[in-house]
């Protein structure tokens, strides 16, 4: 049996803020803007009002109204300005910094751009916790169960998976693709990408479970050689979300403007030495059947 190559096609597009929206969307802060203009022209006549005491002096003559008026303004526009360039976008909150600034601007491809930054904030944690694991820089208590029950977990765990790909292929390939080009509002659009990117970092999150399942079981001296072909199988679904991972990067380096075609291939490969799990199993049964389970370790 080979790799199960699958491909799906999907028609993505991008989006980006025109000057224009962003000078609407500065317009929404303008109560901001009007209280910050007002505050400073009354601390600032607070100042000048002494002024007009002064015999033969007429502000509205001279420099102070002029001044006055545009100091406030400047202040009230510099406010709205400095709110509407440092907001964290609705959902972002715990988010990276570049992605909020993606958000913020929405300058072409910032979709696809979002979507990587979130994708490895979300992988990079499990990463580093399982890299930890296997090279034995972080500790996780085993536990040793019998042979009788160890067989039987490890007979299921081929199905469970088998299940584990089959969640994966869904996720991968039917689900994640369209939170790239949701329909809606750019809101709509930053919360999909959120809601995508939660989508993979659950699936992640399963196959770390998954994997750190084996670390955790100490087997029968017997079955170490079966414990260690199935312990690596769910690099099957962390190499399909790498691939991901490769896609994103491909198209956060498209041309703006100009056709782009970035293919959308994700291999799985298959469940490898099953046949020598299978006889790896029957040795164990067998030395169960002539010595009994006292003997085994």
């Amino acid at each position: 049996m080979g790799d199960d190559i699958t491909t799906e096609s999907h028609q993505l597009s991008y989006t980006y803020l025109s000057p224009k929206e962003h000078f609407l969307r500065l317009l929404t802060h303008w109560r901001l803007g009007l209280t910050s203009c007002l505050a400073c022209f009354a601390s600032l006549w607070t100042l000048i009002e002494p002024l007009t005491l002064v015999p033969n002096l007429s502000l509205s003559n001279l420099w102070g109204y002029p001044l006055l008026m545009a100091t406030s303004l400047l202040a009230g526009l510099t406010t709205m300005v400095a709110r509407y360039v440092t907001r964290v976008p609705n959902g972002y909150e715990n988010e990276p910094v570049a992605a909020q600034r993606n958000v913020r601007f929405q300058r072409p491809l910032w979709e696809f751009r979002t979507m990587k930054i979130l994708l490895e904030a979300r992988v990079k944690k499990y990463d580093s916790d399982m890299s930890a694991i296997e090279n034995r820089t972080k500790f996780v208590e085993k536990t040793k169960i019998g042979p009788v029950e160890y067989s039987k977990w490890l007979q299921e765990r081929p199905a469970n998976m088998i299940d584990l790909i089959d969640v994966a292929k869904n996720v991968l390939l039917q689900q994640f693709p369209h939170y790239l080009d949701m329909a809606g509002s750019p809101d709509d659009r930053a919360k999909g990408i959120i809601d995508g990117a939660n989508l993979i970092g659950n699936l992640y999150s399963d196959v770390a479970k998954f994997e750190a399942k084996s670390y955790s079981i100490r087997p029968p001296e017997i079955l170490q050689r079966a414990h260690d072909i199935q312990s690596q199988w769910t690099s099957i679904v962390r190499q399909a979300i790498s691939q991901v991972m490769d896609f994103m990067e491909k198209c956060c380096e498209m041309t703006v403007g100009e056709n782009n075609s970035v293919e959308y291939e994700i291999v799985f490969d298959e469940l490898k030495d099953l046949d020598e799990l299978e006889q790896e199993l029957d040795k164990a049964l067998l030395h169960f059947q002539t010595f009994g389970f006292d003997e085994i370790d």
